[in-house]
């Protein structure tokens, strides 16, 4: 009997030691799940990539206007920087080019700011000629005439001359001129002509005055 009694109260210890067994395994998991939640707010902070040199386009109407080359000089008859300032300058997303005939140019406007300093160089990539299909014959009658300016407009870079002169042979890539030192927050504005000379600086021209030229400048960077 007394044995009995014994075992009783054992089985009655034990029971109560599983119970707050229990309890306490409970709690520990609330405790555990709360603070799991919190930690998940935590939050993370990832720098945003910024380019070197950010860049904006801009085209000009200049129809009307014709594109002369200067065959003593070797070089595009480039308009002064004050009237290539007072042209009406709109926005867009690239150099996206007009099919071209002798006499017939596109005007364009880049801007560049420099979030660091730098040696960059006007880059022109991924071009190609729709028509004519020689594209030896389009690049030695396609000209471009560019010029980069600082903010108190002094040039700092300029090249002329047919995009044969630019682009070497197998490629469809130029580099159209290099900028120089380019400090940080500094901004350039380059202005680029590119068009067909009005008179025969080659026997092409009698034929594109009819069909035209059909460029494509698939990228513009400066880096």
């Amino acid at each position: 009997m007394k044995h009995d009694m014994i075992s009783s109260k054992k089985l009655i210890k034990n029971f109560v030691y599983l119970i707050v067994s229990a309890l306490v395994l409970v709690s520990a998991t609330v405790a555990w799940f709360a603070t799991g939640d919190e930690s998940t707010v935590e939050t993370i902070s990832i720098p945003l990539a910024t380019s070197q040199f950010d860049i904006k386009y801009y085209r000009a109407d200049v129809s009307g206007k014709e594109f002369v080359y200067d065959e003593a000089a070797g070089k595009v008859v480039s308009a002064s920087l004050a009237e290539k300032q007072a042209l009406s300058w709109v926005a867009t997303d690239n150099i996206d080019i007009d099919t071209l005939y002798p006499g017939v140019y596109n005007a364009f406007k880049i801007v560049v700011s420099a979030n660091e300093a730098g040696n960059p160089s006007l880059l022109f990539d991924a071009i190609s000629c729709l028509y004519p299909a020689d594209t030896k014959i389009a690049y030695d009658s396609i000209f471009i005439s560019a010029e980069a300016y600082d903010v108190n407009g002094i040039q700092t870079a300029s090249a002329s001359g047919c995009f044969s002169d630019f682009i070497p042979e197998g490629s469809n890539a130029m580099t159209v001129f290099g900028l120089g030192s380019v400090a940080q927050n500094a901004m350039l504005t380059i202005y680029v002509d590119i068009g067909i000379p009005g008179y025969d600086v080659n026997e092409t021209h009698n034929e594109l005055q009819n069909t035209g030229a059909e460029l494509r400048i698939g990228s513009v960077a400066v880096s």
